[in-house]
């Protein structure tokens, strides 16, 4: 697949680029570097997943702290936005881009009035193919690609589910049936999908709610297979609320889940390792978006 063009393009590390339109698409960089004794995980066909919704990348060198502390394979990141935008002086995509350095796919979803945002996904041996995830009537809820790390191909949804315009708690209920309609949705687009499939990001809904009660329909949550009690996701009103999920299904085994404490969001990281089919031969029949 051709690589997505952009109206401007600015030049980052290692020959990467970044295109400011609708679709950004950057590749040729190295991964997060990682201790030398620890074992690549892609040897034993296992992937670690990272997600994070990095509120704009307000305090972004705390956020980025704590990816560099995952030392995840696949970052998959929410709420991200251009540089120069509405919400500077907080990190924009290209400097992101640029203190991952992984190859990376980046498009806009949604927004109001003028703020605009996106999801990102990063993977250290390559961001394939691509499909922004939308539901009538709601904004783009997703980004979808396929990414390989070592030869292990996993199908990423890149999830951010409509939040509350509005005060909380009283507009969750509204908000939540547009969730509901797209959790369906992301649900009847993964049947379509072929291999084993994660989604992963912001889901605002928790447990007992209709959106996460039609996700658990279809799909196995990484912290019920592999995590008792988690630390809640989204401790800013003081709750025990778990709104970021990960989301597998197909031949995807959940081997560890764990939240981070800490960062610079008002949510907290949340990474599993999954163990999934090795394919040798992904990275040379496939070309990036």
């Amino acid at each position: 697949m051709q690589s997505v063009a952009g109206k401007k393009s600015l030049k980052m590390n290692a020959g990467a680029t970044v295109h400011h339109d609708a679709a950004t698409v950057v590749s040729g960089s190295a991964g997060l570097s990682a201790s030398a004794d620890i074992a690549p995980p892609t040897r034993t066909g296992s992937i670690r997943v990272l997600t994070y919704n990095i509120l704009f990348g307000r305090n972004w060198r705390e956020s980025l702290a704590v990816i560099r502390d995952a030392n995840a394979d696949v970052v998959c990141l929410q709420e991200v936005v251009p540089e120069g935008s509405f919400y500077a002086p907080c990190a924009g995509i290209e400097r992101i881009v640029d203190d991952i350095a992984m190859p990376c796919d980046y498009a806009y979803l949604w927004g109001r009035n003028h703020k605009r945002l996106g999801n990102a996904t990063f993977a250290k041996d390559g961001v394939f193919e691509r499909q922004v995830l939308r539901a009538w009537p709601t904004s783009p809820y997703g980004l979808s690609n396929r990414v390989n790390v070592g030869g292990v191909q996993l199908t990423i949804a890149n999830i951010h589910l409509s939040p509350m315009w509005g005060p909380a708690p009283l507009m969750f209920l509204p908000s939540e049936c547009f969730r509901r309609i797209e959790a369906a949705a992301l649900s009847r687009w993964a049947q379509c999908v072929t291999g084993p499939v994660a989604a992963v990001g912001d889901f605002n809904t928790f447990s007992i709610a209709p959106a996460y009660r039609r996700m658990s329909k279809d799909w196995r949550d990484a912290r019920r297979a592999a995590c008792d009690r988690p630390l809640p996701t989204r401790p800013t009103y003081g709750l025990p609320f778990v709104i970021d999920h990960i989301f597998v299904r197909g031949a995807a085994e959940i081997l560890d889940y764990s939240v981070f404490s800490g960062g610079g969001s008002d949510h907290r990281a949340v990474l599993a390792t999954l163990k999934v089919p090795f394919k040798s031969a992904f990275a040379s029949a496939e070309s990036p978006v």
